[in-house]
């Protein structure tokens, strides 16, 4: 035990004078020393201010998660969550014609909208209980076809597990756009490749060239991961706008998992703002009533604005993602 005692002081004793002696002699230096240090922070300026706020799916969840597997599958077989829903309230009968046409205008302008792939509402769902058979093949109208009988639709939309609670409420007083968008085909044979990657590097099974197809498949994932969440932001930006002029729409609702991550993100990106700027200040404030010296304030800032620079450029290095989402 007094072996090892000794054995850690000296360690600190050691350790003391290195850093004693090193700061004796970059005081002495003090212009060559503040140079490289101007010189090393510039040079890691670039890839700090490439660091983004990865706000995708896949930076919640493990990249070999068999349950992120299972729900990727799924998706390929019946679909994607990818949408948004838009919910909006008129001041109008929702089964009268003009109301109709309202609708089915607000459905055509975020068909429209860039990004956008497809949208349901109640105009163009299929009316199954006034279907009709025409030469031994189903024909389903809508709510815009001609001879409707729209009290029956109005039975079938309150009635119908598929549209009431969905697409209309039973009280016939919301009415929801399902916004579908574009997923890129390129993202999902990315990811495939990517699992079965992961589930080699698994099994200690992953070569050299592997590795190296892994790493450049997590880039290009990265990139379409940015640009999606770009997409995603431009298309909810546009609803949000139409939804606003529109002067029919007297109350609106938005929801989906784009619309959460892209709000997520943006509030995140406020917040740092707002902290960093508070914080900024506060420090301000505390450095000037201790040192009473500007320079001293200037000094420390510089200090802290160095190490933020670093680690900044350290993450995006190691290519470790900040989850914002």
């Amino acid at each position: 035990i007094l072996d090892s005692c000794y054995y850690n002081k000296l360690k600190m004793k050691i350790l003391e004078n290195f850093i004693f002696n090193t700061s004796c002699k970059l005081n002495k230096h003090a212009k060559i020393s503040l140079t490289l240090i101007f010189l090393v922070t510039l040079s890691i300026i670039w890839p700090a201010t490439k660091l983004t706020i990865d706000a995708s799916t896949d930076s919640l969840l493990l990249d070999n998660d068999p349950e992120l597997h299972f729900y990727r599958n799924i998706h390929d077989q019946y679909g994607t969550d990818e949408y948004i829903l838009v919910v909006i309230e008129l001041n109008q009968n929702l089964l009268e014609e003009k109301t109709l046409a309202i609708i089915e205008e607000v459905r055509l302008k975020f068909k429209s909208i860039n990004h956008v792939s497809s949208v349901t509402s109640i105009t163009n769902i299929p009316l199954v209980y006034q279907r009709t058979s025409s030469k031994g093949q189903w024909e389903f109208p809508t709510l815009l076809s001609k001879n409707i009988d729209l009290g029956e639709a109005r039975n079938e939309l309150t009635t119908n597990p598929l549209y009431t609670e969905n697409l209309i409420d039973s009280s016939l007083t919301k009415v929801a756009f399902k916004v579908d968008l574009i997923i890129s085909p390129r993202y999902k044979e990315l990811y495939e490749k990517r699992y079965i990657l992961n589930e080699k590097e698994k099994s200690d099974e992953l070569s050299i060239e592997d590795k190296r197809h892994l790493g450049s498949i997590n880039k290009e994932i990265d990139l379409l991961n940015i640009k999606g969440s770009n997409d995603y932001k431009q298309a909810l930006t546009t609803i949000r706008d139409l939804l606003k002029h529109e002067n029919n729409i007297t109350n609106y609702y938005i929801s989906g998992t784009p619309m959460i991550i892209s709000d997520i993100r943006d509030y995140i990106t406020n917040d740092i703002i707002v902290f960093g700027i508070t914080i900024i200040i506060s420090m301000i404030i505390i450095l000037f009533s201790i040192f009473k010296d500007y320079k001293w304030v200037i000094i420390t800032l510089g200090c802290a604005c160095i190490n933020v620079v670093v680690v900044s450029a350290i993450i995006y290095l190691l290519n470790f993602n900040p989850v914002s989402y």
